[in-house]
């Protein structure tokens, strides 16, 4: 069973969506709820997406706070949730935010990184050790 990380965009893009909706990204964390792949979630992409809720008015109008709370909760009893990582990460993006999704996807040994972050999308052909793909990549991926 393949081992991916779905980017902060992704499961915040889950949680604000309306039924209907951004249908790709509803799918693909269906597809981990529903155990086709198996979820990690390092600490840090927890911290990022709570600090990106707490500091985004965007994103604070348009989830109710118990219902995200019940999300991330939910999001953690599916997932793998290894330890932080502690080791100083070395600058490999373009943003520096995204360096830790990089480490974490090579030293938690997974083969995929889900994301819409045009920042880690253009470093597909230089990583090796895992894929990078967008939503629709992965999800067409899985169905074939």
């Amino acid at each position: 069973m393949y081992r991916v990380i779905l980017d902060a965009n992704v499961l915040l893009s889950y949680a604000i969506s309306t039924p209907g909706k951004n249908r790709t990204i509803s799918q693909l964390v269906d597809a981990a709820i529903d155990g086709r792949f198996t979820l990690v979630i390092p600490a840090e992409l927890l911290s990022e997406i709570e600090r990106t809720v707490a500091q985004s008015r965007y994103f604070r109008a348009r989830l109710d706070k118990n219902r995200f709370s019940a999300y991330l909760e939910a999001l953690v009893v599916i997932a793998e949730a290894p330890e932080p990582m502690t080791d100083e990460l070395e600058r490999i993006t373009r943003d520096r935010n995204d360096d830790y999704l990089l480490a974490a996807s090579h030293i938690y040994g997974v083969e995929f990184l889900v994301s819409r972050d045009k920042d880690l999308l253009v470093l597909r052909d230089m990583v090796t050790s895992f894929r990078i793909m967008t939503p629709r990549e992965f999800l067409d991926l899985i169905d074939s």
